[in-house]
């Protein structure tokens, strides 16, 4: 190892334990005062409408559940052109790959195939935004994959699509909401999430690292503290994947996840109405690794 690698490595072990002990996840420093930075949430007692408890629990808890926002027949346009993609070597791509299986597939620019994907970011979902944020936002990246079962004794040997507890490395500005496209059961491999204040918790617990807890099971996967999101399809979620830890579930044998998701991050205008017409991935948003 050179010497710029080693004190790269360095660099990033002191970040990695800072930000665990000064901010409580594992995102590091940089990471945390970049995202802080951008995004001043402050006391909610002075803000109003119909949607004050779902913003008021997002920002307490960084995780919000909204039990089916969409109309049915929304989510089945969707999911059958999605089907379509997602089974099209042309039109998406393998991940998660292990010994020539892959175990994840990715719709390679969803938003250049689904016209309907902005009915998706509902008035109610904007008002919610905009209160987590309280100011403007903007969409900085839309993804789509379908995660499928992984043999246990594969799962044992390596992580092929996020399923070890873990905060995704970037800056914590950005906020997610993932849409599914079927019913989620235990059986589908669902999300699972903590909120910010659990996360903080076990890094004082002595949380090590995505490879290795350094906590007993009972602590890490301990049921009062892990949201679990199974649910109908168009069941939708936000969570901030910096600040929570949280993890892909397995799905079961011949058991699949599809899931499309948003990411936002604070902006100095408004989303606008045609919004869908002008958007651009955040390049950004691909420097950090820790997707799903």
């Amino acid at each position: 190892m050179g010497l710029s690698r080693r004190i790269k490595h360095v660099y990033h072990r002191v970040d990695y334990s800072a930000g665990k002990k000064i901010f409580g996840n594992t995102v590091g420093i940089k990471n945390n005062l970049s995202g802080s930075l951008k995004i001043v949430q402050k006391d909610t007692s002075n803000l109003n409408g119909e949607n004050l408890s779902e913003i008021s629990e997002l920002i307490k808890k960084q995780v919000l559940v909204l039990k089916n926002p969409y109309d049915s027949k929304l989510i089945d346009s969707i999911r059958k052109k999605y089907n379509n993609l997602i089974n099209n070597d042309k039109t998406s791509y393998e991940t998660g790959i292990f010994e020539g299986k892959a175990y994840s597939r990715h719709v390679n620019k969803i938003q250049e195939h689904i016209e309907e994907l902005p009915q998706l970011i509902t008035d109610d979902i904007v008002d919610i935004v905009e209160g987590y944020y309280q100011g403007n936002f903007n969409v900085r990246y839309i993804g789509a994959w379908r995660n499928i079962h992984v043999p246990k004794d594969i799962e044992e040997k390596t992580e092929l699509f996020s399923n070890n507890w873990h905060c995704d490395n970037r800056s914590t500005e950005y906020l997610k909401l993932f849409v599914t496209l079927e019913d989620i059961t235990d059986d589908d491999g669902p999300f699972h999430i903590m909120t910010q204040d659990r996360t903080k918790q076990l890094m004082k617990k002595g949380f090590g690292s995505r490879v290795d807890y350094n906590l007993s099971d009972e602590v890490i996967n301990d049921p009062k503290f892990i949201t679990k999101v199974t649910g109908k399809k168009g069941l939708a979620y936000f969570g901030n994947p910096q600040l929570c830890l949280h993890k892909a579930g397995t799905p079961a044998e011949g058991r699949k996840r599809d899931i499309i998701a948003f990411v936002f991050g604070p902006s100095s205008k408004k989303l606008d109405k045609n919004w869908f017409n002008n958007y651009e991935q955040d390049e950004n948003y691909f420097k950090a690794s820790n997707e799903k």
